[in-house]
C-alpha cells in the first residue's frame, strides 16, 4: 500500500512537472490573462467581473491604433469607450477597460517557445473554456490566425484572435470580453477591433 501510494504520488509530481516544463515561459502575473488564453489562465488570479449593465446609448467614434514594439502587435480601440488602460509585465502589451469594468480587451505577445501552431492554441483555449463550462459557439483556423468565441454561465461572451507570426517565433493574442446583452451594440466595435488586430515588426524576435 506504502509503494503504491509512493508510486501514484511519484505519477503525479511527473505530471506536474511536465505541464510546469509546457507552460515553463508564461509567468504568473497581471501578464498572464491575455498571454496565451488557455495556458496562461490556468496560472491566471480571478478577476473580479463587474454586473452587466445596459449598453452604452451610442457608438464609439474615436478610434486610435495601439502597437507593442515588443512584440509587434498592433490593435485599434476606441478610447471614447475602453477609457482605462494598463500595461502588461515585461512589455507583453496592454489591458484596456471600460469605465466601469464592464468590457476588457487585452492586446499582447509573447515568445513562442514551446512551437505551439495554431491548431494547439485553438485546442487549448477551446479545453479550457470547456472545462469551465463555457459554451464555445464557434472556432476557426486559418494559416497563421484562429479565432474562437465562447458565452459563460455569467452571461459574459469571450472572444479571442490568436496570430502565430515571424516564423512561428511569436504568439500575439487578442481577447475581447464583453456582456452578452452587450451584443447588437458591440458587434460593429468587436468586427474593428477583430480585423485590425495584426503582427508587424517585433522587438522580442531573437
Amino acid at each position: 500500500m506504502a509503494a503504491e501510494r509512493h508510486r501514484s504520488g511519484r505519477q503525479a509530481s511527473l505530471a506536474v512537472a511536465l505541464v510546469a516544463a509546457l507552460y515553463g515561459w508564461l509567468q504568473p502575473g497581471a501578464a498572464t490573462a491575455a498571454l496565451i488564453p488557455a495556458a496562461a489562465r490556468l496560472f491566471a488570479p480571478p478577476v473580479e467581473r463587474s454586473t452587466a449593465r445596459d449598453a452604452p446609448s451610442k457608438q464609439p467614434s474615436r478610434y486610435v491604433v495601439y502597437r507593442n514594439q515588443r512584440f509587434g502587435q498592433t490593435v485599434e480601440y476606441p478610447t471614447d469607450l475602453f477609457t482605462e488602460s494598463q500595461d502588461l509585465e515585461e512589455g507583453a502589451g496592454r489591458k484596456f477597460v471600460t469605465a466601469d469594468g464592464t468590457a476588457t480587451l487585452y492586446a499582447s505577445g509573447a515568445r513562442n517557445d514551446a512551437g505551439w501552431n495554431v491548431r494547439d492554441l485553438a485546442r487549448l483555449s477551446e479545453s479550457y473554456f470547456a472545462d469551465k463550462g463555457a459554451e464555445v459557439t464557434f472556432v476557426r483556423t486559418g494559416d497563421n490566425w484562429y479565432v474562437l468565441s465562447a458565452t459563460d454561465d455569467n452571461g459574459r461572451v469571450h472572444y479571442e484572435k490568436g496570430l502565430v507570426t515571424h516564423q512561428g517565433r511569436i504568439v500575439s493574442t487578442l481577447l475581447v470580453e464583453y456582456p452578452a446583452a452587450w451584443k447588437d451594440y458591440f458587434q460593429p466595435i468587436l468586427a474593428r477591433i477583430v480585423h485590425s488586430f495584426q503582427s508587424g515588426p517585433a522587438e522580442g524576435v531573437g
